[in-house]
């Protein structure tokens, strides 16, 4: 697990704050990680919220800074 996982579980980080870590570690962690936590986060968000694609999501929402 990454500390963006053990965080999120642990109710340190928002799904929104989870999702903006998650892109800034991308280079760091493993693919596959990367898209197993990238898939729970979309299912927990719903497939209403996440209805765009990934280049979409990150242009309407920002990264939260």
């Amino acid at each position: 697990m990454c500390q963006i996982c053990i965080e999120y579980s642990q109710q340190k980080l928002s799904i929104n704050e989870a999702l903006h870590n998650l892109e800034e570690a991308k280079p760091t962690i493993e693919e596959t990680h990367y898209k197993e936590v990238h898939e729970m986060l979309k299912r927990t968000l719903g497939s209403s919220y996440y209805k765009h694609d990934e280049e979409e999501y990150w242009e309407i929402y920002g990264f939260g800074d």
